[in-house]
């Protein structure tokens, strides 16, 4: 009573329990204990969570455009293949769809509550108590399960940053190795928890059933066992079954999957390209901190460097069978003013140190790639050379020792 008048919440519970042949109570009992709040927005607390559901019935109907715009494109363009055999996108379907029926089943809720009020005292049961705890423990299981579908979703959106995906790349260079793994593993497992069913079920409740035995299996690999009554029970057999379990299962098979994911993680620790190290959190915030001051205090003469810009000086180099620059050579075929702006695009650019461009081989092919950086290094030098004697040009010519700003053109005073 004292609930449900300060904190507007009602309990009910439903206890079961059974009789076996000789009239005598079966155990164990089942309590069901549910409490349901049936006066859902009485008060400012529950007007804010009505905004914040509101919100999130927001956020799901963007995520559900989303995803069906993408399924609907790859359809019209002939590959429905290529988006069902993407396992993320199977996982973000899984969890939108579960968000919808979750969103679904809380409308059901809030509709039969707001229909069936309750007014108290009554000496009347009504089942709205009942009727509405079932809805509740359906959203919450949906809700739970969905849960852990978002933890697993979470890795999707780390492979942005090669450090946070490390996991993501462990497991996917692991993969062929861990369910092989596995499937030793499982026949292993299962044939120890039938067999310790077998001996010990009709003796121990936690061996019992087979599930139990699973369970209690696995609570032994991690520590949890009682060992003196597996002994009372079978002295000999516990003794063989323990220590044969915790040598092929607990020590071998342990051991084996660290090897495993040890190996896959030095493997996915590497980066791609080893001349382009992966960069922390830390230091991307730091760049962003960066480029955001920059932006503020940008020279104005600056030229802006888009990535259509830089892309076509990039494909200048391949059509000559170049494919590896330095940053000297992308700056000298710019216009002047974006060799600042350049500096922004190096983290995404495969850019080699002058130092790295020296190939000694007698390889035909080698000699005609040595030949063509040479020619490379000459005609970047000239240019850099041509931009210099620009900028000096410009500044003798420019009135009252003002500057000019770009092609040489003087600036009015």
């Amino acid at each position: 009573r004292k609930c449900g008048q300060y904190w507007q919440i009602f309990t009910y519970l439903d206890l079961q329990f059974s009789f076996g042949h000789g009239g005598g109570l079966q155990l164990p009992h089942r309590v069901n204990i549910q409490s349901v709040q049936l006066e859902l927005y009485a008060n400012t607390i529950d007007w804010l969570r009505l905004v914040l559901e509101l919100m999130f019935v927001t956020i799901v109907g963007f995520q559900l455009g989303t995803e069906v715009n993408e399924l609907v494109t790859v359809i019209s363009e002939g590959r429905p293949r290529d988006y069902l055999g993407d396992a993320w996108n199977i996982l973000d379907c899984l969890n939108i769809a579960l968000f919808t029926l979750s969103i679904l089943w809380r409308v059901q809720y809030v509709y039969l509550i707001s229909r069936n009020t309750l007014e108290v005292p009554t000496n009347e049961y009504k089942m709205i108590l009942e009727d509405s705890a079932t809805l509740q423990s359906v959203q919450v299981s949906i809700n739970s399960f969905n849960i852990l579908i978002c933890i697993f979703r979470m890795f999707k959106f780390y492979e942005f940053q090669d450090r946070l995906n490390i996991l993501t790349r462990t497991f996917g260079k692991a993969w062929t190795d861990l369910y092989h793994f596995l499937i030793m593993f499982l026949v292993i497992f299962f044939g120890y928890s039938f067999l310790s069913h077998v001996i010990w079920g009709p003796h121990l409740y936690n061996y019992s059933t087979f599930a139990f035995a699973i369970q209690s299996q696995w609570e032994m690999l991690l520590g949890n066992y009682d060992y003196v009554a597996l002994q009372k029970v079978a002295p000999d057999f516990a003794a063989i079954l323990f220590w044969t379990y915790t040598f092929f299962v607990a020590i071998v098979c342990l051991n084996v999957l660290l090897a495993i994911l040890i190996e896959a993680f030095g493997s996915a620790s590497e980066p791609d390209d080893p001349h382009i190290p992966p960069n922390s959190v830390a230091e991307q915030l730091k760049l962003a901190v960066e480029r955001a001051f920059k932006e503020g205090s940008r020279d104005p003469s600056g030229k802006e460097l888009t990535d259509d810009m830089l892309a076509k000086v990039l494909r200048h180099f391949a059509a000559d069978g170049i494919m590896a620059v330095t940053e000297e050579d992308i700056a000298a075929r710019l216009d002047y003013g974006m060799q600042t702006n350049l500096q922004r695009k190096l983290p995404i650019l495969k850019v080699l140190d002058p130092a790295q461009m020296n190939h000694a081989d007698d390889d035909p092919a080698m000699r005609e790639a040595n030949r063509k950086l040479a020619l490379l290094q000459k005609s970047t030098r000239l240019l850099q050379e041509n931009r210099r004697l620009k900028e000096d040009l410009a500044m003798w010519a420019a009135p009252s020792g003002h500057p000019s700003v770009g092609t040489g053109t003087p600036i009015p005073s």
